[in-house]
């Protein structure tokens, strides 16, 4: 099944030729006075994974997507650089909860990209760049943080609330 993303465009884009803005991923440009709106596919199940299937079919299994209300992509994470091999590694997830005023210490990423999304509440991310500026982000339930080999950072959840987070990262299998 495919979700839709919406891009309404003015300007430049929207005066270019709507075959030039067509593509695999895009499903539609329309145009209308001065804007444009390119509907771009995103597909919940690859089409070559949902085909491999089927050779393996069990009664009651369904062959269709259907119901999905809406497909977000929260962000990537670049593995380039990361590591040589991932081999020896692991795929990890957990959730975590946070009491009010928790705190997970100072650490800088190394060969372990991953992501962190907020679930429940909210939490203080103080991360510092390479030019040893200090940045501060509250990331609230639905929000994103990426984590890759040289992010220092450390959480605090200030909100006097709880807290949840899925994090979701690739470490050495132990």
């Amino acid at each position: 099944m495919k979700n839709f993303i919406r891009l309404v465009a003015t300007g430049c884009l929207a005066a270019a030729p709507a075959a030039a803005l067509a593509g695999d991923n895009v499903g539609a440009v329309r145009t209308a006075g001065t804007g444009a709106e390119i509907v771009i596919a995103q597909t919940v199940v690859p089409e070559a994974e949902r085909k491999a299937a089927l050779g393996r079919l069990t009664a009651g299994a369904p062959t269709k997507t259907s119901g999905v209300g809406g497909l977000k992509k929260l962000g990537t994470v670049p593995l380039d650089g990361e590591f040589d091999s991932v081999s020896g590694r692991v795929l990890r997830t957990r959730e975590i909860v946070f009491k009010p005023g928790a705190v997970v210490a100072l650490h800088r990423h190394q060969g372990r990209p991953g992501v962190a999304y907020i679930i429940e509440g909210e939490m203080t991310e103080y991360r510092i760049g390479a030019d040893g500026r200090a940045t501060t982000a509250v990331k609230k339930a639905g929000e994103t943080a990426l984590e890759r080999t040289g992010v220092v950072h450390w959480w605090k959840n200030a909100s006097g609330r709880i807290a949840r987070a899925l994090v979701v990262d690739i470490v050495p299998a132990k």
